[in-house]
């Protein structure tokens, strides 16, 4: 008799157990959705933000305009002669100080990606270029180049050349350490640091026997400028964007 007892409340308790799972499931659905929503809210408060600030900031040189101004002229190419356009303030926006704020935008767009990817590869919030030596490494590029005219590439993109190869080197010499104990991700940094006062001393020897132009073009390039951008410089940045980034995108889709 107990043991019909027992198979009549197994039924019970299984659906029982059922719907409480289906509960939880269904609070979890919920509760993704919420922050998926704030997240897309956040993604587009930061958009207008920025959209924002982008205008402010063009408003801001020798040749006073307002926001008013600057959206005017913008949109003046969209409907041409639809606004009385000065033409002074046409060439400062389009020519001069739009090319600056949106290579800016855009090379702050592919570093916080390259940050992104690092710390999530290593699992470690402390990983970046700086702390990986591969900024180091970059700047011992740009120092053989100004210092000792070692280069890859000719013409305007010499510097990023160098600074490119030299990163990679930079990269490759690190994995190369850390598989001497196994690649992990604390040997991973441990080797960045070691390779990071590596390419500093070398810096800093280049920096010594460098000229003042020699030590000015290292100076520029250690803390970054945007002086020489222009719509060439945005539509390479917009073209290694465009490559990269969903390359990347595809490859965080397929570890999950």
């Amino acid at each position: 008799m107990s043991t019909l007892k027992g198979r009549l409340r197994a039924p019970a308790s299984l659906g029982h157990a059922i719907r409480a799972r289906d509960g939880r499931s269904g609070s979890t659905q919920a509760a993704h959705a919420v922050s998926i929503w704030r997240k897309t809210l956040f993604i587009a408060g930061l958009a207008g933000l920025l959209i924002l600030s982008a205008s402010i900031v063009i408003t801001l040189g020798q040749v006073p305009m307002s926001v008013t101004e600057v959206y005017r002229t913008l949109a003046n190419r969209l409907v041409p002669d639809f606004f009385a356009i000065d033409p002074l303030i046409d060439h400062v926006v389009w020519q001069i100080r739009l090319p600056l704020v949106g290579g800016a935008i855009l090379a702050g767009f592919g570093l916080s990606a390259c940050g992104c990817v690092m710390q999530a590869v290593l699992k470690n919030p402390m990983a970046s270029p700086f702390t990986l030596g591969i900024s180091s490494g970059a700047h011992f590029g740009v120092s053989l180049a100004a210092v000792c005219g070692v280069t890859v590439l000719d013409g305007p993109y010499f510097l990023v050349g160098n600074a490119f190869v030299c990163a990679l080197f930079c990269s490759g010499l690190i994995i190369a350490l850390s598989t001497l104990k196994g690649a992990t991700s604390e040997t991973l940094i441990l080797a960045g640091i070691a390779v990071n006062y590596l390419f500093q001393a070398a810096n800093q020897l280049f920096s010594y026997i460098a000229t003042d132009d020699q030590r000015t073009v290292m100076s520029y390039w250690g803390m970054g400028s945007l002086n020489d951008l222009n719509w060439h410089s945005m539509l390479f940045l917009g073209v290694v964007s465009a490559v990269c980034l969903p390359l990347l995108y595809s490859k965080a889709w397929i570890s999950i």
